[in-house]
């Protein structure tokens, strides 16, 4: 049952805005958790709250469309323009936060399916590589001993 709670735990953290899962999966595993539940529960976990925070983005693009001329949405914009969409979604999760990148990207016009589809694509690029390497590096650097959610797990 405890292992259930240690998931569950990964899948909320995952959820919030900030930490999302490229935070929440590295630390995870270096407490000691299975690499390929603690992705899955991270991942779907921020994928959850990736797709609340689209659906209920349009109130913000209002809001974007009245204040267009202010000197914040034509720097946005500029920012927008330069990267495009893909650069925009592709480091968005880790330069500002998921949910900030899903809500200016639906605000700057792009259809809600694909900013929830490219922003999750996003995570996971970003998700697996980082748990990779905090299993690996654990390993390296002989910090075995931190698998502080040992005592959950066993």
């Amino acid at each position: 049952m405890s292992e259930i709670v240690v998931y569950m735990t990964i899948l909320i953290a995952a959820a919030i805005p900030f930490f999302e899962a490229t935070f929440a999966v590295p630390i995870a595993v270096l407490g000691g958790t299975n690499v390929f539940l603690t992705i899955i529960s991270g991942v779907f976990g921020n994928f959850l709250t990736i797709v609340l925070v689209v659906i209920f983005s349009e109130k913000v693009r209002n809001w974007f469309i009245r204040n267009k001329e202010s000197r914040r949405s034509r720097r946005a914009e500029s920012i927008w323009k330069n990267f495009g969409f893909y650069g925009f979604v592709l480091f968005g999760p880790i330069l500002l936060s998921s949910h900030v990148a899903a809500i200016a990207a639906v605000s700057f016009g792009a259809t809600k399916t694909k900013t929830v589809l490219y922003i999750t694509l996003s995570l996971i690029i970003w998700t697996v590589p980082l748990a990779i390497l905090a299993y690996f590096g654990m390993d390296l650097l002989g910090l075995e001993d931190v698998r502080f959610l040992d005592r959950f797990l066993n």
